[in-house]
């Protein structure tokens, strides 16, 4: 089920988010919050400030910059914001776990040096995509299954 509804029926962004990246002018977390900002209630100048600074894994080849974006994404979803409130900031948690674990089963780690190295390593745009996907069917429901 969708955390926000009435998105269902969009068309997917995921294309979006590959050209932003590949156009240059966007790192891979810029690439996946903007893509997003307007239906997560954020101004795109400001999702791409946030994200300014999540390039090659926090510059040290930890946490993707498109995971970070997606749990970015995931806590304005489902949090209601309000200082010092729980409920929602739990479901914040619950989303970006099942979706960083949804990530780490599909690409093994979520640590941008990791993911870059070995036999078969995952690219950037391999991560900007998979990031998207699960946002999209996760936070929109997004070619989502109905489970009744």
């Amino acid at each position: 089920m969708a955390v926000i509804s009435g998105n269902e029926k969009m068309e997917s962004r995921v294309k979006e988010t590959l050209e932003k990246k590949v156009s240059g002018g966007y790192n891979c977390a810029q690439a996946v919050l903007c893509t997003y900002a307007d239906l997560l209630g954020i101004d795109v100048s400001e999702a791409f400030k946030a994200t300014s600074g999540m390039v090659n894994g926090m510059t040290m080849g930890s946490t993707c910059g498109a995971v970070t974006a997606m749990a970015m994404a995931a806590g304005y979803a489902a949090s209601d914001g309000r200082l010092g409130e729980t409920e929602t900031r739990k479901d914040a948690f619950r989303l970006t776990r099942k979706m960083m674990k949804e990530f780490t089963d599909k690409n093994s780690t979520v640590l941008c040096s990791e993911l870059k190295k070995g036999d078969d390593p995952v690219s950037c745009l391999t991560c900007i995509s998979d990031a998207a996907e699960m946002i999209e069917r996760e936070i929109f429901g997004v070619g989502a299954q109905d489970e009744d």
